[in-house]
């Protein structure tokens, strides 16, 4: 018996029974259903392109530099949610295990840490 919609779908029973149908999603074929430019994949290929030069200051930046930003970072009104969870992914998944950092990375973790410059951030063990 199955429980849920996601366990039939996984069976080989249901898509054989969907393989015998003919089948028409209504306006699928009068315009796509997303722009390829637009496509989350292409910008951040995009964007991986412009970012192919080295910032040595942050390259240079300890786990506990980035700890140290995400913990100011927290305060009402200081970074995004977005922004504290890339520095805390970029503290513990990369820094911290001595994985070197992407071209992209890097310059993303610049643009966080220009932002919380001009808020007032002030670094203390970098």
């Amino acid at each position: 018996m199955t429980r849920n919609i996601s366990e039939w779908c996984k069976r080989a029973d249901c898509w054989t029974a969907l393989k015998g149908q003919n089948i028409r999603i209504v306006g699928l074929d009068e315009e796509p259903l997303y722009d390829e430019q637009q496509h989350p994949v292409l910008q951040v290929a995009e964007r991986a392109v412009e970012y192919d030069d080295d910032d040595p200051e942050i390259r240079r930046v300890s786990a506990e530099g980035w700890r140290e930003l995400v913990a100011w970072g927290r305060e009402p009104g200081r970074l995004p949610i977005r922004d504290l969870t890339w520095v805390g992914s970029i503290s513990s998944n990369y820094v911290g295990r001595d994985r070197p950092l992407t071209p992209l990375q890097v310059a993303k973790a610049r643009e966080i840490f220009d932002r919380a410059v001009d808020k007032g951030f002030v670094p203390s063990s970098w």
